[in-house]
């Protein structure tokens, strides 16, 4: 059987381009140390794959370590597995792996010739080391305490940089709050008179804020006062990284965005090294200044440029080193990428769409929908209806969705009727929208699912929901014929949004 499974918005990436997540500006600062790895390659269907060595220590869960190691495993995990069980052949069973035995986890498809190998068939990779000493952060300037009143909700509270167009909260404020709150473990269950922390929308301009919102604290480093960046006319040569200006947290947003029309992932933090095959020179990279695009269909890599920077940051020689590691390089200007947004983004699905295709979304025997359910009430003793979809569930509180008809007062005042009421809005995502009402009826929902075909991970742009027995998914978009395949296969429901 295939698996179907969502995507993880995460890109690991080890070996000869080992990600460092530090953000040290000089590598003769206090506490570096440089150190090496070793890993082997193993041939697997005529493919080189590099693998680490790990020793299994007490209370390891394995496949949490699997889900974190390497390229192969991120974008597909059944393939991982199964090299990894023909590179450990002493390995019978990976649930009752034993402390201290040794294993080989494979990182990702490499090309033999590229490497020296040692005699005992090793390869031997420069890393460099640094300290990590937090110092106490003063978050006082960019925060403010406050005590939750009735009908307050976290989107009110906080600034509009963390929010949606559709006022929902991005997944970088829903993170950051969290961070400032960590007792809270619900964004929208938060009863009266609990204190909580509202950041403010100057936090995200600190040097230091990736590094808070990552780790919950602050390196000395990233606390360090920005070097003066120079024009492009002043600047000669290659310049050292550690000058060129780090993406804001809004371009990050933009760029996440971009990715995901790529249908890639977007990596912006730590630094990569690339060791030259010519010689002991070892270049780096540094992804809050130059970000990278991973795509998922294939092995090609866009290494994102901040404007006017191209030929500082990329001298020949550099290019060429990483190349040689990545044949399907490409770079664009950070500029033109978020251009490209609005020319790309897909036409928003209308809100008569959604609701002419509820009946087939909620076609679910556990629960009976009606399209049109008039539900009278009354504001200041004056009689009043509207009209929603009705969802009944045996043993729950009736929903209601609201298609944009019914606004402030009259929905408070049916809420407080017994029902529980969802809205849609025309300038929000169909897939949050209908990913909100399937989640409130028990559904767990991925978006941009993806499955594996022929060994190879396919990535279906939509919203797949499963509430056993029932299964579905819901596109805008036609499917492909191996898409709609796999789908008849697994029993799947298909709903196209279309006019």
């Amino acid at each position: 059987m295939m698996d179907f499974h969502g995507f993880k918005n995460l890109a690991v990436l080890a070996c000869v381009c080992m990600m460092l997540t530090c953000h040290l500006d000089s590598p003769a600062a206090s506490g570096v140390k440089t150190s090496y790895k070793h890993y082997s390659i193993f041939t697997y269907q005529d493919q080189d794959i590099l693998c680490e060595p790990y020793i299994v220590k007490k209370d390891d869960w394995l496949y949490k370590i699997f889900r974190q190691k390497g390229e192969i495993s991120e974008q597909n995990f059944p393939l991982f597995i199964a090299i990894f069980k023909e590179i450990n052949p002493q390995i019978h069973n990976i649930d009752t792996i034993s402390p201290g035995i040794q294993i080989l986890i494979p990182l990702q498809k490499v090309n033999r010739q590229a490497y020296r190998l040692d005699d005992k068939g090793m390869v031997e990779v420069p890393v460099v080391q640094f300290s990590d000493i937090s110092e106490p952060l003063d978050l006082t300037p960019h925060i403010r305490e406050h005590i939750i009143q009735p009908n307050d909700t976290v989107s009110d509270l906080l600034d509009k940089a963390f929010l949606q167009k559709g006022g929902g909260v991005t997944s970088e404020g829903r993170q950051l709050f969290y961070r400032l709150n960590p007792d809270i473990t619900n964004i929208h269950v938060i009863y009266q008179d609990t204190k909580v922390t509202i950041p403010e929308s100057s936090i995200l301009s600190q040097p230091w804020f990736p590094s808070f919102l990552a780790h919950g604290r602050v390196t000395a480093a990233s606390r360090a006062k920005q070097t003066t960046v120079p024009t492009h006319a002043e600047a000669s040569g290659p310049i050292p990284q550690k000058i060129i200006p780090k993406i804001s947290a809004y371009q990050i947003q933009q760029l996440q965005q971009y990715a995901a029309l790529l249908k890639g992932t977007l990596v912006h933090q730590g630094k990569m090294y690339f060791p030259s095959k010519e010689d002991e020179t070892h270049f780096q990279i540094d992804l809050s200044q130059t970000p990278l695009i991973e795509t998922h269909d294939h092995d090609e890599k866009i290494l994102l440029i901040p404007g006017g920077w191209t030929g500082a940051i990329l001298d020949r020689q550099l290019i060429q080193t990483i190349k040689s590691h990545w044949h399907q390089l490409k770079t664009e200007q950070i500029a033109s990428a978020i251009q490209k947004i609005g020319l790309h983004t897909p036409q928003p699905v209308s809100l008569s769409v959604i609701q002419h295709h509820m009946t087939d979304i909620l076609s679910n025997p556990s629960f009976a929908y009606i399209p049109e359910e008039r539900i009278e009430f009354f504001i200041n003793d004056i009689p009043m209806s509207a009209t929603f979809g009705r969802v009944k569930r045996p043993g729950h509180v009736d929903l209601l969705i609201n298609f944009g008809n019914v606004y402030g007062t009259a929905i408070t005042t049916i809420q407080d009727m017994g029902f529980k009421v969802l809205s849609f809005f025309p300038d929000v995502s169909w897939k949050d929208q209908i990913q909100q009402v399937l989640s409130s009826l028990g559904y767990s929902t991925w978006k941009n699912p993806s499955f594996s075909h022929q060994k190879m991970v396919k990535t279906l742009e939509g919203l797949y929901g499963e509430l056993p027995p029932d299964r579905l998914f819901i596109s805008q978009y036609p499917l492909t014929s191996v898409a709609g395949t796999f789908l008849k296969h697994e029993q799947i429901r298909y709903i196209h949004l279309k006019e």
